[in-house]
Parts: structure tokens; sequence; C-alpha cells
């Protein structure tokens, strides 16, 4: 459970460092922290690498261990083009000889979600087919009021959505009511390997993928396994960096600086996730994760000083290789911030940055970016191994993340 929580900071760390916001807490811990930092925000605080890196380790080829080889096969692809297969809707044939609907059934229905009367968003589809059973991808109970249900009625039932609902939690544990509009029963076509032709991928993956021949959806394959594997591969070999890094360096972080950047990131934390649902952080803290705010406390404080650490060491190294800012690449780096992080533009991005002041922003983000390219050089001259223990690797990545790409 605080492998989790940990997790989710990692989420919000992207960019090297956590998001960066401030304002009143909760509990007693946090309104003495935020008492420590006398109003400060961390964008006020002027960091000396020179002071607080006291001792630079070689990190012209840092040795790296990596857990797979992350080496694309063909068994690796064939097993992700199959599963991909298993789970695609395929085709489906009418049902003429009966009109009631029964458990294991594909129906062709529209649907629309209630809640108090009130049609709520992402609640309603035309034309979909649904399995009625409890394994179909819906929250469970979904298709419950189906069953016995004639084709040409619209049937009414209530459905519970459980507690938290993630996706909306404006639903959780609510009860609410689908129609649906009972339009045919259906059997499904299962795709396979040996059976698949160009008009069932054109049927099912054309509109998602881009593709609508056999070889083209093998190809996409390839390519989505390929750039998986090489994304997994670079994560895992910045971490073998940062730890190696953080090991075998002498840092110094300020006390205040931590503990400003910690009060940010349980803002941050808790803007994002405690909901009206809970009455505060650690009624969040103690439903979600079954943890108290000490434990979470204890576990972001020591994630954010190795944060720190990372963010010292490398702008320490970007000063020593006389890294500078590319404005043009900077520019694009700017981009993906705005993107990523869902901002309206780029003086958005920058006060959420520098928690409300613009200025603070632009030069955090600045420093940032030296920070990720000495960060990338060092990866790009580690010395890689793999542990040959480990599995080699099969990037059998569920279809349920390729299709959400």
């Amino acid at each position: 459970m605080k492998k989790k929580i940990v997790a989710m900071l990692c989420v919000a760390a992207v960019a090297c460092t956590t998001l960066a916001a401030c304002g009143g807490k909760d509990s007693d811990t946090e309104t003495q922290s935020a008492e420590a930092t006398n109003g400060k925000t961390s964008g006020d605080y002027e960091l000396n690498v020179d002071e607080l890196v006291t001792s630079l380790c070689d990190y012209s080829a840092v040795p790296v261990t990596l857990t797979s080889s992350y080496e694309v096969t063909d068994e690796s692809i064939q097993s992700t083009y199959e599963s991909m297969l298993s789970l695609a809707t395929g085709s489906y044939t009418e049902i003429t000889d009966r009109t009631t609907v029964q458990d294991g059934d594909y129906v062709l229905v529209d649907y629309t979600g209630y809640l108090d009367g009130e049609a709520f968003d992402g609640g309603s589809a035309t034309d979909q087919y649904v399995l009625v059973s409890d394994d179909n991808g819906y929250i469970d109970g979904f298709t419950d009021g189906l069953v016995g249900q004639e084709v040409g009625t619209t049937v009414t039932s209530d459905v519970t959505f459980p507690d938290p609902y993630t996706n909306n939690t404006d639903l959780s544990g609510k009860t609410t009511q689908f129609e649906f509009v009972i339009k045919g029963i259906y059997e499904s076509k299962t795709l396979t390997a040996d059976t698949i032709t160009d008009e069932d991928v054109a049927a099912n993956f054309s509109a998602s993928y881009g593709v609508s021949t056999v070889e083209e959806l093998k190809e996409y394959v390839k390519n989505y396994l390929t750039q998986y594997n090489d994304y997994y591969k670079y994560q895992e070999t910045i971490t073998g960096v940062k730890d190696y890094m953080i090991a075998n360096c002498e840092v110094t972080v300020p006390d205040e600086y931590l503990q400003l950047r910690l009060n940010e990131y349980v803002e941050q934390f808790k803007e994002r996730y405690v909901t009206s649902d809970y009455t505060d952080l650690e009624d969040y803290l103690a439903k979600t994760y079954n943890s108290t705010l000490e434990e979470a406390m204890t576990q972001w404080e020591s994630y954010m000083s190795d944060t720190i650490k990372v963010e010292l060491i490398f702008e320490k190294i970007a000063k020593e290789e006389g890294i500078e800012i590319d404005e043009d690449q900077y520019a694009q780096y700017v981009s993906s911030l705005v993107s990523n992080y869902s901002y309206e533009d780029e003086d958005a991005m920058y006060e959420g940055f520098g928690n409300g002041n613009k200025e603070n922003g632009e030069t955090y983000v600045r420093r940032l970016y030296l920070i990720n390219s000495a960060l990338d050089i060092v990866a790009a001259d580690a010395k890689i191994t793999v542990d040959e223990s480990a599995d080699s690797t099969e990037s059998t990545e569920s279809t349920e993340s390729t299709e959400s790409e």
C-alpha cells in the first residue's frame, strides 16, 4: 500500500521534480511544516550547487544493470498480436431464432445513464455491442437487467458504481439508473491469427490504429512494441543512473528547501485527489490506502529528498559540461509540459511551476531543462548490462494499454 502512494508521487514528478503549489494545511503536522517555512516558496530559495554538491563521482560510464534486454522478438510480437485479436470485438452475426436476451449474449443497444434523474457525462452510447456478462469490461452488474428482456423493448435498471470509482468520483458508490434500448441479439466471431482477414482488420482496427490489412496490423504491433520497449529501457536506465549518482555523490539538501518542496507537493496531491467525498487528506489516505498521514509524509519526504539530490547533481553536471539552453529545443520542451500537464497555455504552465509566480516558474523550468539535458547525456553514456537471471523481455504489454494509446 505504501508503495502505491509513492508511485502516485512518481507520476506527479515526471518532469524530474514535482509541480509546485502552496496553500493551507489540513492537519497539525502540515500546519507546523507551513509555519517552519515562513510563507516562502521553493521558487524563493536560492541554491548554490557548488556548495551543496561537495563530491561529484565519475559519471562518464555509470554502471546500470537492467532487468531485461528489452529486445523485441518474433515471439513477443506474435503474443501481443494474438492478445489484441482475442480482446477485439470481432464481427457479429444476428441471432434471429429467438428474441429473449440470455446470459452470454451480445446485445446491440443504445444506453443512457441517469443520476438523480439527470443524464451524466460519459454515461451514454448508441449502437453498442455489449456482452451480457459480469466479465464484459463494464462495471459489475451493468447488464444484469437485460437478462430475460425482449428485443425491441426499452429497459431501465439500477446500476451501483464501485466506491471509489476513479474515472468519475462523483459516481463513487452511487446507485444510478441506466436506460437500455435493446435493438438485437448477436453472437460474436472471435478473431484468431489463423482466421483473421483483411476485412476483419479494417472493421476492428482501422478507426483506432489506421490499419486495414493483416500485414499492416502486424507491422503496427512491431512498431508499438519497439517504442514501448525503448521507452521502458530508457526509464530503467534513467532510474539506474539516478540511483548510482545518489549513492556515489555527496550532496546536502537544505532542510528548509526540502520542507518547501514537500509542502508544495502535499498541496498538489490534495488538490488532485482529495475531493468532496473526503473530509481531508487524512481521511483520503485512510480510506484509499489504509495509511496514516504520518506514514505518507515519511515516504514523500524520502522521495522528495532523493528528487532534490538528483536535481542538484545533474545541475552541477550541466554546469561542468557547459550545457546551455538551445532555445528551439527548449520551446519544444515547454510545449510538451503544457500538453502533458494540460495547462491552458505557456503562461499558465509557468505560473503552475512557480506557485503562481510566472517569473519563478520560468526560472525553474529552464533549470529543469538543463537538469534533464545532463541526465540524458549521462544515461546515453551509461555502461549497460543485463541481469542474466532475469527473464528475457517478452514485451507482452496487454492490449488494454495498446488500445489506450
